[in-house]
């Protein structure tokens, strides 16, 4: 399973109301979840985190279900970090690719959070080490400064423009 789009919908779109990040998903023989859930909930028990994610009743696809999955741990990474993530949707659009879309607050921390989360999902199904601890770190570094940057103002974010004087116009007169 690899990701291999993201794209940034704001305002009100076919996910919902909330802005979202909708990515591309291209699934692999190793994508779907071998025995449902069974594989991942004691890893993810083992992290500290919950296994039970609401994936959807409707999730009869396992591939739907891997990413689900995949955006259930981005939303956890996004709230560990600080910000509120509450909405993931998958679909399948070609035989094995699959769009999945999860709403965010701070669009750099919700892409940040989906890498981690696909690095996690795949350390989990291959049975490798995942940092955990230092993820989250990053993830709340990211969060805290995107924060500062924002409590400044839009100055923070734009760069400064040029102040110019209103020019006097000859032809207006104070008389």
């Amino acid at each position: 399973m690899d990701i291999t789009s993201i794209v940034t919908i704001l305002g009100r779109n076919e996910w919902g109301p909330p802005p979202v990040l909708e990515a591309r998903v291209s699934l692999d023989d190793n994508a779907a979840i071998p025995g449902g859930e069974s594989w991942i909930s004691p890893r993810l028990a083992s992290l500290g985190l919950s296994a039970k994610f609401d994936v959807g009743a409707e999730t009869t696809d396992p591939r739907t279900y891997a990413a689900r999955v995949v955006g259930q741990l981005a939303i956890t990474f996004q709230r560990l970090a600080g910000s509120n993530g509450t909405f993931v949707a998958a679909r399948v659009v070609e035989k094995n690719v699959i769009l999945l879309a999860m709403d965010f607050q701070d669009e750099k921390l919700a892409r940040a959070s989906l890498d981690a989360a696909m690095r996690l999902y795949i350390a989990t199904r291959d049975d490798l080490p995942f940092p955990f601890a230092e993820v989250v770190r990053e993830l709340r570094a990211l969060a805290e400064a995107n924060e500062k940057v924002r409590s400044r103002g839009p100055a923070a974010i734009f760069p400064s423009t040029p102040q110019y004087d209103s020019p006097s116009l000859p032809y207006a007169s104070s008389a």
